[in-house]
């Protein structure tokens, strides 16, 4: 799966959802279809994109706007950015205070997204990605 795939994957979830547990809902039906190499790909990507936004100017950005940040809540506030998509994330990493252009106070988590793609694999295999 290269990168692009990744990010339309992604949009696509974006777009069939309006909430945080609609979206990784949808991100599992949509990487259902793919073989087993490609959903661990994605998830790869995935773990990829947490590390580029793993920076403290992202985390000042994340405590600002939800007026504490701890580790786990950082984690999840780096797998809301990459939930808004490419363009959205990218911003982000260019000027970080572009990061809370949607963000509402309560409202950066996607947790559930990290663990989509182990879902479908799971599902399929009966066994744990990892």
């Amino acid at each position: 799966m290269y990168i692009d795939q990744f990010w339309a994957i992604i949009e696509a979830s974006r777009q069939a959802s309006t909430t945080h547990e609609e979206q990784a809902l949808a991100l599992q039906r949509l990487l259902e279809p793919l073989p087993l190499a490609e959903i661990v790909a994605f998830q790869d990507h995935f773990w990829d994109q947490l590390g580029e936004s793993d920076r403290s100017d992202l985390w000042d950005v994340a405590h600002t706007i939800n007026g504490f940040c701890s580790d786990d809540s950082f984690l999840y506030f780096k797998a809301w950015l990459i939930g808004q998509g490419r363009e959205y994330f990218e911003a982000a990493l260019q000027q970080p205070e572009r990061a809370a252009d949607r963000a509402k106070r309560g409202e950066i988590d996607r947790e559930l997204l990290m663990y989509a793609a182990g879902n479908v694999y799971e599902a399929k295999t009966g066994e744990c990605m990892f």
